[in-house]
């Protein structure tokens, strides 16, 4: 009985504190009335993303979860290559290669992200992990480019 009820309190101070953090910092990119996680600068090809480190993301080590840093630069990929698509287009990965160079302990974790390549179905692109100047993973995608229509 009672300890449930000191965890699920711990839970709800967490997630209001984190929401009044994401208030507050106003980041990420609106799509359709819903916040695209992280991504807070896309372009004609590039695209950049940040998370800042919380509780929720550590693994049991106490280190950032490689889930966590995989879906940030996923997200961002995505984005970066939705700048260059043709109206109508979308994407899809089709798969990532992610390198993890050194642990995610703290901080806020930047994302660098751009297009290597682009063809008519396929498209490569690269992304950079950093923690301040650090780098702390890379990864590079391949994404299917199909009309929507």
């Amino acid at each position: 009985g009672g300890r449930g009820k000191g965890r699920k309190e711990k839970r709800r101070k967490e997630k209001k504190k984190e929401d009044k953090e994401k208030e507050e910092e106003g980041k990420g990119e609106k799509k359709g009335g819903r916040e695209r996680r992280g991504v807070n600068e896309r372009g004609r090809g590039v695209g950049k993303g940040r998370e800042k480190r919380k509780d929720r993301h550590l693994n049991p080590n106490g280190v950032v979860h490689g889930g966590v840093l995989f879906t940030l630069i996923d997200t961002a990929m995505g984005a970066a290559l939705m700048s260059c698509l043709d109206e109508g287009d979308i994407c899809a990965t089709i798969q990532i290669s992610m390198n993890y160079l050194k642990p995610v302990v703290s901080g806020v974790v930047e994302c660098q992200v751009h297009v290597v390549n682009r063809g008519r179905r396929f498209a490569n692109l690269h992304g950079e992990l950093y923690v301040g100047e650090k780098l702390v993973g890379t990864a590079d995608g391949n994404f299917a480019i199909v009309s929507a229509a």
